[in-house]
């Protein structure tokens, strides 16, 4: 999800959980989940609308793993400048990382050019 599209969620859910004075973001049957922000800021926020983990860089897209870690995608950054892929555990600490290249950007074939494999 891009940037927009996550400040377009929160947005929408904390609009249409807000009726009534009381900020809460749960669905007209009671159903209620903690979810992952990604873009300019990268957070959960729980179904009580706390913020309850922050990443401090900016992120494109990120899925919380069935053991709580969260892995993300890293936008390019001062320790990141070809981008990244991050494992976090939930008190902060990197678990698996993988750097982009930029030489391999570089090495990419033009667009519809077929690249032959050896056998």
């Amino acid at each position: 999800m891009n940037r927009i599209g996550a400040s377009f969620v929160l947005a929408c859910v904390l609009t249409l959980g807000a009726a009534g004075g009381e900020m809460k973001q749960e669905s007209a049957s009671g159903i209620a989940h903690e979810f992952l922000v990604c873009g300019n800021e990268t957070y959960i926020v729980s179904k009580e609308n706390k913020v309850t983990w922050t990443y401090p860089r900016n992120t494109r897209d990120g899925w919380v793993l069935p053991n709580g870690n969260v892995l993300l995608a890293v936008t390019k950054c001062k320790d990141y400048p070809s981008g990244a892929v991050v494992e976090i555990n939930k008190d902060g600490k990197v678990v698996f990382e993988f750097k982009g290249h930029a030489e391999r950007s570089r090495r990419r074939s033009a667009a519809g050019e077929r690249q032959h494999l050896d056998d």
